[in-house]
């Protein structure tokens, strides 16, 4: 028995440390950030823009591209073009 619960602990522990794990880089698909992300919420969708909040911060995609990360909700005309 303490076998199976130091493995049920040792594999709880490392599902907790791999689900914190993902943190998205510019340039990052938005299918893959979506299916990393699984707490994100779609904010707006802006023409080519997208905004999700995910971990305490907003992530806008242009054309399904991560463009910019932002603490704060901006409006799409305000989403950095030069990604």
């Amino acid at each position: 028995m303490k076998h199976t619960a130091r493995l049920l602990l040792c594999t709880l522990a490392l599902l907790s440390l791999t689900a914190c794990a993902f943190v998205p880089k510019i340039g990052t698909g938005e299918r893959r950030f979506v299916s990393n992300a699984y707490s994100a919420d779609l904010v707006y969708i802006e023409g080519n823009i997208k905004a999700y909040r995910y971990a305490g911060s907003y992530y806008y995609f242009r054309d399904r591209r991560l463009a910019q990360v932002t603490p704060n909700l901006i409006p799409a005309d305000q989403v950095d073009a030069s990604n």
